[in-house]
């Protein structure tokens, strides 16, 4: 495993009890190592916490993000321990690890852009026409609890699989594929905009949404 990716930090807290992920986080990001190579702190998030936004299995995470055998590397990420520590804590950078989707897994965005008079449309976007802006777009939405898996959707708007698949249609994605694996996943990412009201005046008024939208695919 080519451990370029990796920082290594110990910490130790003087306390009666482990600390928490908080605690861990807070400190970590006034650490000198960090400091030193210029980590983003801005959107740290932990192991379990990208787990739950990507709505994966924790071995499909280590194994496809954290160290990918079948491309020797993985997305940098910051594993800390020492005392009080009660194992060893992998934080993640959300900018990191979309840069690692895009370079690593073919992540294609398909972005929404407004044309005029309430009509759009929904480009896709991959590797060479992806900006940073839209990186840290990206990112931000992830660390927001913005990106959002079909199911994540199904479950909090209690709608079927069909009718949320159709919101591709009409709603940013993001969609990539591990290395190796012929399987594609898509995520949504909902605009701060796309709040409760407008997502069930989505489902309700769909067609009608559809109708202002063209997507465009470059060859």
């Amino acid at each position: 495993m080519n451990k370029r990716n990796v920082v290594e930090i110990v910490l130790h807290f003087d306390a009666d009890k482990t600390v928490s992920y908080k605690t861990v986080l807070n400190e970590i990001k006034q650490c000198e190592e960090l400091k030193k190579i210029n980590a983003n702190v801005n959107y740290l998030l932990t192991i379990n916490e990208l787990i739950e936004l990507f709505d994966l299995s924790r071995a499909a995470f280590e194994q496809n993000i954290i160290e990918n055998d079948k491309i020797n590397t993985g997305v940098k990420h910051i594993n800390v321990e020492g005392l009080n520590v009660s194992r060893t804590r992998i934080f993640i950078d959300a900018i990191d690890l979309i840069e690692y989707l895009i370079e690593h897994c073919n992540l294609t965005y398909w972005k929404k852009s407004e044309i005029k008079d309430n009509h759009f449309t929904l480009e896709a976007l991959s590797k060479n026409d992806i900006t940073r802006e839209d990186v840290e777009y990206l990112a931000k939405s992830l660390f927001q609890g913005r990106l959002k898996s079909s199911k994540n959707i199904e479950g909090e708007y209690k709608r079927t699989r069909k009718m949320v698949r159709r919101l591709e249609n009409i709603i940013d994605t993001v969609t990539f594929a591990f290395p190796g694996s012929q399987r594609q996943l898509r995520r949504f990412v909902l605009s701060p905009l796309e709040d409760d009201t407008q997502m069930e005046h989505y489902f309700k008024h769909y067609k009608s949404y559809e109708n202002k939208i063209i997507r465009l695919k470059k060859d």
